[in-house]
Order: structure tokens, then sequence, then C-alpha cells
């Protein structure tokens, strides 16, 4: 009788593995830029580990799907990246491409007209 409890004990625990594990797999894939509407937006990139945040620049044009990237970082130059997937036109990472990093960015809008989010170095 104890040996059958541990077994189900064991695969309660496995099954509970799982579903957090595929959540965050799913939260991973999902996961997406937020649209900005036209303007300039800067802030600031804080890196685990890292002893200072780095400041980051984006620009979006009135009429343009494109954003104008600028991290204060000498490895990565600034760029015009599109977030949106040209074929489906759904959403997706900001992905920056560095000499030695390659930043993935996603994030949302809070309630205040802050944006937050995660970023990455896969």
């Amino acid at each position: 009788m104890v040996g059958m409890r541990r077994v189900v004990v064991a695969v309660i625990l496995l099954l509970a593995i799982i579903a957090v594990a595929a959540t965050a797999v799913r939260r991973w894939y999902t996961a997406a830029f937020p649209e900005l509407p036209p303007g300039v937006y800067a802030g600031v990139l804080s890196f685990s580990g890292s002893r200072r945040p780095i400041p980051w620049l984006v620009v979006r044009r009135s009429g343009d799907r494109s954003l104008a990237v600028a991290v204060g970082l000498v490895t990565v130059s600034a760029q015009r990246l599109a977030p949106v997937d040209p074929v489906s036109g759904s959403r997706q990472p900001l992905i920056i491409d560095g000499a030695q990093a390659r930043l993935r960015l996603t994030g949302q809008m809070k309630s205040d007209g802050r944006y937050v989010g995660d970023l990455s170095n896969p």
C-alpha cells in the first residue's frame, strides 16, 4: 500500500513538472515585443550579473512598421528591425544581433503607460 502511494505521488509530481515546463515553453514561444505607437522611447536594459544597466533607444516613425534601435553597447550597432512576421503579420520578439550577443526582447505595456519585459541572450 505504501509503495502504491509513492508511485501515485511520483506520477502526480511528474505531471506537475510537465505542466510547468509546458507553460514556460509556451510563454517563451508566444511572447512578443509590444506594438509601439509612433514616438521616441528611451530606457535601460538590465542583465543579470551586470554591474550597471545598459541604455537603449527605440524610434518608431508614423506609418513605419519597423523600429530604429540603438543599444549602449560597443558590440551592438544601431539597427532597423521589425518585430512582425512578414508572412503572417503576427507579433514576434525583437531580436537585436551584436558581435558578441544576440538579444531577445519581449514585453507588454503596463496600465500606467510604462513598457516592461524580458531580456535574454539565447
